[in-house]
């Protein structure tokens, strides 16, 4: 198409003639892709939902090596994260609410469990390890350290 627009551009195709042209290579285009629609839409569906399974991986679990995965409460609604090995294994850490959350695959030195980065609206991102006893956050509500970041 690019071709031909430089062609019309130059006077050495018409304008109309171009226009048809692109119809029916646009129509063909069209058939073709009625034709699949079906396995094109089983496609597409597919790698939507592997890409909000990824999404919601966070790594591997501390205690049994299982995968932790974001996870929604049916009873509250909130988001947490928790083993795929439940119920063998039910380690499970809280999320920050009104929060989006990013999977960073870093690992915390301290406590070995995976850091997530935190976006809240109107602040900073930051990054935290998922542990709520690590050392790390020891100094979290300290003003000292509120001042320093």
């Amino acid at each position: 198409f690019e071709k031909e627009k430089e062609e019309v551009f130059n006077g050495k195709k018409k304008k109309e003639e171009v226009i048809e042209e692109a119809k029916k290579v646009l129509k063909k285009v069209l058939r073709e892709f009625k034709r699949n629609e079906e396995k094109i839409g089983k496609k597409l569906l597919e790698g939507l939902l592997v890409a909000r399974r990824e999404a919601r991986r966070i790594g591997k679990c501390p205690k049994c090596g299982g995968e932790l995965r974001i996870i929604r409460s049916k009873k509250t609604g909130l988001f947490f994260v928790g083993c795929s090995n439940y119920p063998k294994c039910t380690n499970s850490y809280p999320l920050p609410r009104n929060a989006r959350i990013e999977v960073t695959g870093k690992v915390c030195e301290k406590c070995n469990t995976p850091i997530i980065r935190v976006y809240r609206k109107g602040k900073r991102p930051f990054q935290m390890c998922l542990s709520v006893d690590c050392e790390t956050k020891k100094d979290w509500n300290k003003k000292d350290f509120v001042e320093k970041s």
